[in-house]
Order: structure tokens, then C-alpha cells, then sequence
């Protein structure tokens, strides 16, 4: 029973930096998929990723297992970001 009240009291405000972590994905997944504003994308891709190195360095103090499930978000990010500002310049 301690681990269900535990996890009744959460922190809530850890949650809300996930929360904003997935505003920022969606908006990046929206201002690229149908507008194609690449520079914009670029923008919030960016701002996303160091989003998220934020989150991890302090999730990692509470949790390195949750620290641990952001690593792919932040190996990808990059990525993507990368691919559309690539698109950017070649849609010039």
C-alpha cells in the first residue's frame, strides 16, 4: 500500500516539464507537416532538444531510469532537426 499512496503524491511539477517537452514535439510536427515552415521548425526542433537535456540533467537526480528513457528523444532530435533545416535549404 506505501508505494500506491507514493505514487498518488507525485510531484506535479516534474510532470509539467513533460508536458511542455510534448508541446514543443507537436509543434514541431506541426509547423513542419502541412505549412512547411522549415525555419520555424528548425527553431522549436532545437529548442525541444535543449528542452530536454534540461529535463534529463534534472530528472537524472530523482530517477536514471527515467533519465535513461529520454536518451533516444535526445539522440533522435538532432537528427530530425537536421533533416529539416537540410530541406530548408534545398526548398530556397
Amino acid at each position: 500500500m506505501p508505494q500506491l499512496v507514493d505514487f498518488l503524491t507525485l510531484d506535479l511539477a516534474g510532470l509539467d516539464c513533460y508536458l511542455w517537452l510534448l508541446v514543443l514535439v507537436q509543434s514541431y510536427t506541426c509547423l513542419v507537416g502541412r505549412p512547411r515552415q522549415w525555419a520555424s521548425g528548425t527553431a522549436v526542433g532545437f529548442v525541444g532538444w535543449l528542452w530536454g537535456v534540461a529535463l534529463s540533467v534534472v530528472v537524472a537526480s530523482q530517477s536514471r531510469s527515467a533519465a535513461v528513457l529520454l536518451f533516444p528523444y535526445l539522440v533522435w532530435s538532432p537528427v530530425g532537426t537536421l533533416v529539416i533545416w537540410q530541406m530548408q535549404l534545398l526548398n530556397r
